[in-house]
């Protein structure tokens, strides 16, 4: 190799490490912007969004959770309202926290889960509103938060009222074996087993037994008594719904304590 060839290619060499160097620099100057950001103004809007949900999550438990029957239904009525009139759709199952921050926060209904996640983990692990924005540091903000619970948007909290309804309604019926509604006859049908009275409403005011399922099986009880549940969801009160929003609120906690219990 001749003495010029070395010379072009240690040049190339002595090139290419100061461009590397030049924009490596270019690199560390923005790593350090970067720095300034995440200990300024990333911090700041961070420390600013946790204390939005402290306020968020002590509002709701003030003006919902503690509050009587009316006073909680005029304020989810209210909060319903003025957001219909920002043309906000609201879904008529959607828990008046989901609403709250929906209201708060003017977002869409996967931040709205995300930030329901938050304050409803800080409930089941007993955190009071004032200290969320201290927990969230500690339990890794949002993400670490939502990692938490494993309640699910709107679908969890229509599941827990029907198995509220599940709960009650088996309990009725046990109560009912030894006091039942009405005891029946059916010609030709001997009643050796759990049996279906398939019934229509007559004209005069009761039923009319038209057929006779017999030898009901265990799931298809379950699922005739998870079907009348969620019939009687439908059905009920809003202040009945209401307070039982309330009532698997404050809930949560006990919940969790007894499924550690049984862990340990």
């Amino acid at each position: 190799m001749s003495k010029s060839t070395i010379n072009t290619k240690v040049a190339k060499e002595v090139s290419f490490e100061a461009e590397t160097t030049i924009v490596l620099d270019r690199l560390n100057a923005l790593s350090d912007e970067r720095s300034v950001w995440e200990g300024n103004q990333y911090r700041s809007a961070t420390e600013a969004l946790y204390s939005l949900l402290s306020k968020t999550y002590a509002a709701y438990e003030d003006h919902f959770v503690a509050s009587k029957d009316e006073t909680r239904k005029a304020f989810r009525a209210a909060l319903i309202q003025k957001l219909v009139d920002d043309g906000i759709r609201i879904q008529k199952t959607s828990t008046t926290l989901g609403i709250l921050i929906r209201y708060v926060f003017k977002s869409d209904r996967k931040r709205v889960m995300r930030y329901r996640y938050v304050i409803e983990a800080a409930k089941s692990h007993q955190i009071p509103a004032a200290a969320l924005p201290q927990w969230l540091g500690e339990v890794g903000g949002i993400d670490g938060a939502c990692k938490l619970i494993t309640l699910s948007e709107e679908t969890q909290s229509k599941r827990q009222r029907i198995a509220h309804e599940v709960s009650a309604l088996t309990q009725d019926i046990n109560e009912r074996r030894t006091t039942p509604l009405a005891q029946v006859k059916v010609q030709g049908v001997t009643p050796d087993s759990r049996s279906v009275l398939i019934a229509e409403p007559n004209a005069e005011g009761g039923f009319d037994i038209v057929c006779v399922m017999p030898k009901l099986s265990d799931t298809l009880y379950d699922a005739l008594i998870k079907s009348a549940a969620k019939q009687i969801t439908a059905d009920k009160a809003e202040t009945a719904i209401l307070n039982q929003e309330v009532e698997t609120f404050t809930g949560v906690v006990a919940g969790n304590e007894a499924n550690a219990q049984a862990a340990a």
